[in-house]
């Protein structure tokens, strides 16, 4: 059985010939996590930095609500750890600033640079957060009905809206002055997204039986 919370495990993978040796380093567990939770769901990694989503974290919510005798609507974060010469450390936990019950903020993550970009999939919005010396900052938000996946390379962002129209749409967020603008959407299916250049591949959510995944660039 597993924990009621989810862990996020950091694993080195070396190259072996003539297989990958794989060695697992550490176990990442939310400092403030909860049961339910969903710590783990998300995640992504780039060198010493890895984001962890929770999008059912209720951060600092009570686990029933005395009214309605139910559990809160989750409002959602995502955890920032880093690798140093102690281990990974919990360094930061992100919030959306109109963090609402039932946001859902950290369904999605991606990472690259020092840019991230975390979905919300209760609004259907995504965030953009900028790494600054003082730690993660958000930027901007853009609300698109999205609430799929999200992928980004260099200062392109392409957010997933599977239920969007008869297969799914992809949106094309580009960064120019701190500032991410849509600079073009088209239908494609948009479950999960991996974006290399000016290529994404792509697959569809909750298709009966099983489709391969398209190629759009």
């Amino acid at each position: 059985m597993k924990h009621p919370r989810a862990l996020a495990t950091i694993v080195s993978a070396l190259l072996a010939p003539p297989a990958w040796a794989q060695t697992q380093t550490a176990i990442l567990v939310p400092a403030d996590g909860t049961p339910g939770d969903l710590f783990g769901l998300e995640v992504d990694l780039e060198g010493d930095v890895a984001l962890v989503g929770a999008p059912g974290a209720r951060n600092g919510l009570p686990i029933i609500d005395v009214t309605t005798q139910d559990p809160p609507l989750a409002e959602g974060a995502v955890y920032v750890f880093e690798h140093s010469a102690s281990g990974w450390i919990e360094v930061q936990k992100l919030e959306a600033l109109d963090s609402r019950p039932g946001d859902g903020f950290g369904s999605a993550v991606a990472m690259e640079g020092n840019w991230a970009v975390i979905l919300a999939g209760g609004t259907d919005a995504a965030y953009l957060f900028e790494r600054t010396p003082a730690g993660w900052v958000e930027r901007q938000k853009v609300a698109g009905g999205y609430g799929g996946d999200v992928s980004i390379d260099d200062s392109r962002v392409m957010v997933g809206a599977p239920h969007s129209g008869t297969i799914g749409r992809i949106t094309v967020l580009e960064e120019s002055g701190g500032t991410w603008a849509s600079v073009a959407s088209f239908d494609a299916f948009a479950g999960s997204l991996a974006l290399d250049s000016d290529r994404v591949l792509a697959r569809p959510i909750h298709e009966r039986g099983v489709q391969a995944p398209k190629i759009a660039g």
